[in-house]
């Protein structure tokens, strides 16, 4: 009895010590971000980049011992860059770590589309879009975080409200990720 006794309190503290080191965790997007995306050949291939709609953010938890983040939620306002379309971006899951100099994050990001001003097109994708977004952020001032690569752009099928016209111009529209640059301050 002794023992079970024992090792119910060692368990105890080992999971109290594990909550403690977990901490809320949140960034604000700030004016100037952007997104930068690709078309497809078939829509002529130029880039697109499109502001970043604010109010913006992303927020989770961060271990204070190793820095590791989990995101738990992004909200970005919804942006009309593509003419005749509202594009509302939403995250609820990502990753990341924070260093006290270094912010890296890769949110998983989910893409809706309406059409604008809303009457019949509701379109979300069906795979969320990663990009590894990483830079300096003083945990004061803030700081910049950017990706430059290629990713796959926000896939969207055709089927209810999103019609398999509408579904097929965004798919060409909005391609590949080609670079994002978040301006960024630690609340």
């Amino acid at each position: 009895m002794t023992k079970f006794v024992s090792l119910s309190i060692a368990c105890g503290i080992i999971f109290t010590a594990a909550i403690a080191f977990a901490d809320p965790f949140s960034t604000t997007i700030q004016d100037g971000s952007s997104i930068t995306a690709m078309r497809d050949t078939a829509c002529g291939g130029s880039t697109d980049v499109y502001p970043v709609s604010l109010p913006a953010s992303c927020m989770g938890d961060i271990d204070t011992t190793t820095g590791n983040i989990t995101i738990s939620s992004c909200m970005f306002s919804p942006s009309s860059a593509v003419s005749g379309f509202l594009i509302t971006l939403s995250a609820s899951s990502g990753s990341g770590n924070y260093d006290g100099a270094t912010l890296s994050v890769a949110p998983d990001i989910n893409v809706n589309v309406t059409d604008d001003p809303p009457m019949f097109v509701n379109c979300d994708s069906t795979t969320p879009v990663t990009v590894n977004l990483s830079g300096p952020v003083d945990p004061v001032s803030g700081g910049t975080i950017t990706f430059s690569g290629s990713a796959p752009g926000p896939t969207f099928t055709p089927g209810g409200s999103c019609p398999a016209l509408v579904a097929g111009t965004l798919n060409c529209l909005l391609n590949t990720v080609v670079a994002s640059t978040l301006n960024v301050t630690i609340p």
